[in-house]
């Protein structure tokens, strides 16, 4: 169950990321089988790919994966994790600037972003028709996962989980984040495995 779900949320995450891999500017489809009529735009669209898009996101894939791999083959000999997705987030952002993608090739940029904390606001309702097709397997899943991933562990190191207790953790992590424009909280798959093979017991561990 684990692997199908592993294999479900990667495949979504691409199906997701592709546009911006390629550059498409492609509408999100919402409600049933937005997987399939996106890749049915994605393909339809394929001729419209910018270039300068697709070689910066070929060359962050390649350092990444490098950096993972080195990482693996390595880690009894570094004493700290590599910070490969923090030098490529910050190359890509130099490279993007100083080689201004966004006027000469229409590169998508971020734009302004915000600095400071954002004051608590009463989330959106306006916006819940728009979101509950999604929010609802997503919440599903996400307890699914997390409650897989604890019991995993918690097998290997001899203790027990309580997902009713889980549960109420992961549905309070987002209902009171929720009023801070917070990302959803759920428990990750390869981060966990990399956190328990580095040795870390506890959240607070080091994270570049």
């Amino acid at each position: 169950m684990l692997d199908g779900f592993a294999t479900g949320a990667s495949f979504t995450i691409l199906t997701v990321q592709a546009k911006y891999l390629l550059g498409l500017k492609i509408p999100r489809h919402q409600g049933y089988g937005t997987v399939v009529v996106t890749w049915i735009n994605i393909f339809a669209n394929i001729h419209k790919t910018n270039l300068c898009d697709l070689i910066s996101s070929a060359t962050c894939i390649i350092i990444l994966v490098a950096g993972k791999e080195i990482q693996e083959r390595y880690k009894d000999r570094l004493k700290i994790p590599l910070p490969t997705e923090l030098v490529v987030m910050a190359g890509a952002t130099l490279a993007s600037h100083f080689g201004e993608f966004n006027t000469r090739y229409h590169s998508s940029v971020s734009g302004h972003i915000p600095t400071g904390f954002i004051p608590p606001q009463v989330p959106a309702f306006s916006m819940m028709s728009r979101v509950v097709l999604d929010a609802i397997p997503v919440a599903v899943i996400s307890f699914a996962f997390t409650v897989s991933l604890s019991e995993m562990f918690a097998k290997k190191h001899g203790y027990t989980v309580r997902p009713n207790q889980e549960m109420v953790a992961i549905g309070l992590c987002n209902v009171v984040p929720s009023f801070f424009h917070c990302f959803t909280t759920s428990a990750a798959l390869a981060k966990t495995m990399v956190k328990d093979s580095t040795g870390c017991q506890t959240q607070v561990s080091f994270r570049p």
